[in-house]
């Protein structure tokens, strides 16, 4: 294979990849939520119809609702426990973030098993209890699970940046020989490829950016008692769904749970912001890629 060809081989790879695989999880995480989100408000607003197929509809919908919970806590526990390279700091984020996780996947199959005894349970109560579980979800699940996606976000556009990167060097090496060989048209190649490594080093900065306010605002602040915390975020069979129990009780519980998860700080709202430009860069450079591509192409002819 001939130099022409070998660098035009090197820049037609596919880039799919790149392009989609970065907020992949994240769109599947925000549908997942959305979706439980949809479920439990047609819960809490729906209008009352005394019959027992309602009774069941609703039931069978409150099922699917942790059903999707349970789905979307393991999501994020799989994924954090996939990462590697990892400070000391962070493992110790990240094994608090995965005990509450697994708190929450314990609550969660505790209400789905409290709700099977539908003799026990009437329209009034179904919705209470909806009610109560989508205050909870909103003010202690929702927080947790928003913090581990920025994070996993970070994490994940950090490796799209090391692929974008070896690309770019495996590139160069070849542009180098093109050059060292006085190939015609070679130039506008190394203009190209010099905007690519700017836009790549324009990304890499932003989600470095994100990283560190994430680092000071949650890892820093939150390590020291991250572990003490997290176990006490589901107290033990305090939050068991049944026919009995009264919002009181669960309110109770909540209440805890708000005081476990208070260390957490309010979320910097341009974390996800940032790591998206991070991704917006690297998706540029690629496309500078593609027209590099299509101008060896043109030299090929």
């Amino acid at each position: 294979m001939n130099m022409k060809k070998k660098i035009a081989f090197i820049l037609i790879l596919p880039v799919a990849y790149l392009l989609i695989s970065a907020p992949a999880s994240a769109e599947t995480l925000e549908s997942t939520l959305e979706g439980v989100k949809d479920q439990v408000e047609d819960l809490v607003i729906a209008k009352d119809e005394e019959s027992v197929s309602e009774l069941g509809r609703r039931i069978e919908t409150f099922k699917k609702v942790f059903e999707f919970s349970i789905f979307e806590a393991k999501d994020l526990k799989i994924k954090l426990l996939g990462l590697d390279d990892l400070s000391e700091e962070e493992s110790v984020w990240r094994e608090s973030m995965v005990k509450k996780l697994n708190n929450f996947l314990t609550y969660y199959e505790e209400q789905k098993v409290g709700i099977e005894d539908t003799t026990e349970i009437n329209l009034e109560e179904i919705k209470a209890l909806a009610s109560d579980f989508k205050k909870w979800r909103d003010e202690t699940y929702i927080p947790v699970a928003e913090r581990v996606n920025e994070f996993l976000l970070i994490h994940q556009e950090e490796k799209a940046i090391g692929v974008a990167l070896r690309r770019w060097t495996r590139i160069n090496e070849d542009i180098k020989k093109l050059e060292k060989a006085k190939i015609k048209g070679v130039g506008e190649l190394r203009e190209l490829l010099d905007n690519a490594g700017s836009l790549i080093s324009e990304g890499e900065s932003l989600n470095e950016e994100a990283g560190a306010i994430f680092q000071k605002n949650y890892i820093l602040t939150s390590t020291s008692t991250a572990t003490s915390t997290a176990s006490s975020t589901i107290p033990e069979g305090s939050l068991v769904i049944n026919a009995t129990t009264s919002s009181s009780q669960l309110e109770s519980a909540t209440s805890t749970e708000e005081s476990a998860t208070s260390t957490l700080p309010i979320s910097h709202p341009s974390i996800k912001g940032l790591v998206e430009d991070s991704l917006m860069k690297i998706k540029g450079a690629y496309q500078v890629f593609i027209e590099m591509s299509n101008l060896v192409r043109e030299l090929l002819n």
